[in-house]
């Protein structure tokens, strides 16, 4: 990680009646939330990751761990920024 980058890692024992995917994204939004007051520049925003140890399998269509999401254009992939990254193991 670069200087000034955030990380959340959680551990994920069961699986819970919330919505992992929108938890993850709240968090990551939340970390990027709390690196600027006002009036400071957004080109100073640094990356920010949520990382997730599952203990069950949260895509039972693939076996592929880890998955790893960015923000990204939905036919040609080319990506929106590179300031949130989620990971599930």
């Amino acid at each position: 990680m670069i200087s000034g980058e955030q990380a959340d890692v959680e551990m994920q024992a069961n699986r819970s009646n919330d919505d992992l995917k929108a938890r993850s994204l709240l968090y990551a939004s939340r970390l990027l939330e709390s690196q600027l007051g006002r009036g400071e520049d957004f080109k100073d925003v640094k990356r920010v990751y949520v990382i997730f140890f599952l203990d069950f399998v949260l895509y039972p269509q693939s076996a592929k761990v880890p998955r790893r999401y960015t923000f990204m254009e939905e036919t040609e992939h080319d990506r929106l920024n590179e300031l949130i990254e989620v990971i599930y193991y």
